[in-house]
Formats: structure tokens, C-alpha cells, sequence
């Protein structure tokens, strides 16, 4: 069988719901982050970038995956801000953050 995994020996409301492998998909894009701050470390160590770019870098790309990654969780996570779960206003504060470093403090 291709595509989500079957909840069929669960309790409560997610038996028989296709369930997404969320954790795989988390440490693939913490990977991929990983994989773009060392990639913004190498133009730091250039003069190209700040020191501190690479965990701006780092930050961003987290916060962008983690925020549409929370789409696929099947979990009530609470009551976040707006319409967005906890976990995704985290990760949108994260891009706003990881946007201010690099307009504010990219060139050297």
C-alpha cells in the first residue's frame, strides 16, 4: 500500500483516518535546514554574510517547514493565535525573525 498509513489499532477518533508519518517528514526538513545553514555558513566564512547568518538561515527554514508541516498533524494542538496552531505562529514568528537578520544585518 502506497501513501499514509492507516490508523486501525488506535482509540479514540483517528481509527480508520489515513495518518500522515509526521516525525519522518519533521526530520527530513530539519536535515534540508540543517543542509541550508551549512550551505550560508560556507558564504560566512567568505565575507559574504555575518556571523550569525547560518542560524538565521537555520531559523527560517525550520520555521517555514515546521508551519506547513502542522498542517498534516491529526492532533488537536491547542488554540494558538488567529486561525494559526501554536506551532505554527511559532514557526511564522521564526520566518519574521530569520527575514529582520537578513534585511537588517546581511552584508559584513
Amino acid at each position: 500500500q502506497s501513501g499514509p498509513v492507516q490508523a486501525e489499532h488506535m482509540h479514540g477518533q483517528h481509527v480508520g483516518v489515513p495518518l500522515h508519518p509526521f516525525q519522518l517528514y519533521e526530520s527530513a526538513a530539519n536535515v534540508a535546514a540543517a543542509w541550508v545553514a551549512v550551505k550560508v555558513l560556507e558564504r560566512v566564512e567568505a565575507g559574504a554574510l555575518r556571523p550569525g547568518s547560518g542560524w538565521a538561515a537555520y531559523l527560517g527554514f525550520y520555521g517555514a517547514a515546521r508551519f506547513s508541516l502542522e498542517t498534516f498533524r491529526g492532533d488537536d494542538r491547542g488554540q494558538g493565535v488567529l486561525w494559526l496552531s501554536p506551532s505554527q505562529a511559532v514557526g511564522a514568528l521564526a520566518v519574521a525573525g530569520a527575514a529582520v537578520w537578513f534585511v537588517k544585518w546581511r552584508k559584513p
